[in-house]
């Protein structure tokens, strides 16, 4: 088992390439003090060493993140990534949370025919020191173990507003991303590769932290009202707003259920801007899987579920996802490779990899 000196030893080797950027403010408040160039001191590594591993082994996600070798060694690229992981997660924790009643609501499941629905009383959770905050940033979480996006979060104001054209975004292919076109849908594609900071605001072009896979009626009917709102209030004001856009994901889903939006205009005190809500990413007349974004109309049936790449070591009987770390350790004479669904390895004697948990 690995040890929480060598660990320390090691971050603290990387510890000057870690940028501001991984972290949000909140979690550079929480582990201490960030100097201006965005590195973290040995005592803040020391505040995410005990965070992140403490007295307990490193969870299964954490060697997902670090790529652990078969014999646990670890290097300065596996101390990175466990450091970028902790922060990330530790910053969805520390991040004030909403009331029981409320997070039930962000479900796709409780959608009624409205596009959002008003959270917290239409109050934004941010604390009263960002709400005085006049400087224009951005800041994108780093991606799970999923490759889901995590929440955006920005200072908005007219220097951050695009003076470029719009670009191509195909080359980003989010989670849950099966696309497919309908008569119900305007337009015909049911998903749209959704923004969370909208590029109107900030000018965000393929940037894979910044992209979703959302439904047409999200993108149009849910967040664009809400964009054009706050776009149309910076034009005219030349005030700041914080913006904060959380994609909601249930369990280990690939399709999230909605965004959660809040913002706050900040010279003003929230008189200009104030909302919290709550988007859902459905399309009326189309019925998803929300694990794996597979979708079909309304009335027809089920399809099988697409075949998935595994990767197969055929010694251990064990296999992996084709993005797996460990995948690309398993000798030649002992790798495979097959095309179908996990039940049927499974049959077959194969169990599943414990990081990538295909």
């Amino acid at each position: 088992m690995r040890k929480t000196t060598a660990l320390l030893a090691v971050l603290t080797i990387v510890l000057s390439g870690i940028p501001l950027s991984v972290c949000s403010e909140e979690s550079a408040m929480w582990f201490g003090d960030v100097d201006q160039s965005g590195a973290l001191s040995a005592s803040d590594v020391r505040e995410v060493l005990l965070y992140t591993i403490g007295k307990r082994s490193l969870s299964p996600e954490e060697r997902a993140a670090a790529d652990c070798n078969e014999d646990f060694a670890l290097d300065t690229a596996d101390a990175r990534s466990i450091l970028e992981l902790s922060l990330y997660e530790h910053a969805l924790r520390v991040c004030p949370t909403l009331s029981a009643s409320d997070r039930a609501l962000m479900q796709a499941d409780d959608y009624n025919g409205e596009a959002y629905i008003v959270l917290n009383g239409n109050q934004p959770l941010f604390t009263d020191k960002q709400k005085t905050r006049q400087t224009a940033y951005e800041e994108y979480a780093v991606q799970d173990s999923f490759d889901r996006c995590g929440a955006a979060y920005a200072a908005l104001c007219r220097a951050l507003m695009p003076t470029e054209e719009r670009e191509s975004i195909s080359s980003v292919i989010p989670t849950g991303w099966h696309n497919r076109s309908y008569d119900c849908v305007p337009g015909g594609w049911v998903y749209n590769r959704a923004h969370l900071i909208g590029f109107q605001l900030a000018g965000e072009q393929a940037n894979t932290q910044n992209l979703i896979t959302g439904t047409r009626y999200l993108n149009a009917s849910g967040m664009l009202p809400f964009e054009n709102a706050i776009a149309a209030y910076i034009e005219q004001t030349d005030h700041h707003v914080l913006y904060r856009v959380t994609p909601r994901f249930s369990d280990d889903d690939l399709l999230c259920e909605g965004v959660e939006i809040e913002a706050w205009s900040v010279e003003d005190g929230g008189e200009g801007i104030c909302l919290h809500v709550f988007c859902y990413n459905v399309q009326p007349g189309v019925i998803f899987d929300y694990q794996t974004g597979e979708n079909r109309a309304e009335g027809d049936a089920p399809s099988e579920p697409s075949p998935i790449l595994y990767i197969l070591n055929t010694a251990s009987k064990k296999f992996h996802l084709a993005t797996c770390g460990n995948a690309a350790s398993i000798a030649a004479e002992n790798r495979a490779e097959f095309e179908g669904h996990r039940e049927e390895l499974i049959e077959q004697g194969y169990t599943p990899c414990g990081n990538c948990d295909p």
